[in-house]
C-alpha cells in the first residue's frame, strides 16, 4: 500500500512541475507538447508491435503481449504521459 502512495505523490509532483514549466513561456509549452506527442507515438507503436508479434507468431496472447511493459521506451513514454495529460487538464483556456 505504501507503493501506491509513493506513486501518487510522484504523479502529483510531476504534474505540478509540468504545469509550472508550461506556464513559463510559449517555447516551454510547445516543447512539452512535442514531448507528449513523441511519448504517445512511442507508447502506441510499442504496444501495437507487441500485439502484432503475438498474433503473427501465434503465441498465447495474454502472456506474450505483456512483454512491452519491460520496454524502457514504453516505460519512459507512459511515465511522461500521466503527468503531462494531467497538467494539460489543469490549464485554463
Amino acid at each position: 500500500m505504501k507503493m501506491v502512495w509513493l506513486m501518487a505523490a510522484g504523479l502529483a509532483a510531476g504534474t505540478a512541475l509540468l504545469w509550472w514549466i508550461r506556464r513559463m513561456s510559449k517555447r516551454a509549452l510547445k516543447a512539452t507538447d512535442w514531448a507528449g506527442a513523441a511519448a504517445l507515438f512511442a507508447v502506441f507503436a510499442i504496444a501495437g508491435e507487441s500485439v502484432a508479434a503475438a498474433i503473427l507468431h501465434d503465441t498465447v496472447f495474454m502472456t506474450e503481449v505483456h512483454r512491452f511493459f519491460a520496454n524502457p521506451f514504453f516505460l519512459i513514454g507512459a511515465g511522461y504521459l500521466g503527468p503531462f495529460l494531467l497538467a494539460k487538464m489543469l490549464e485554463r483556456k
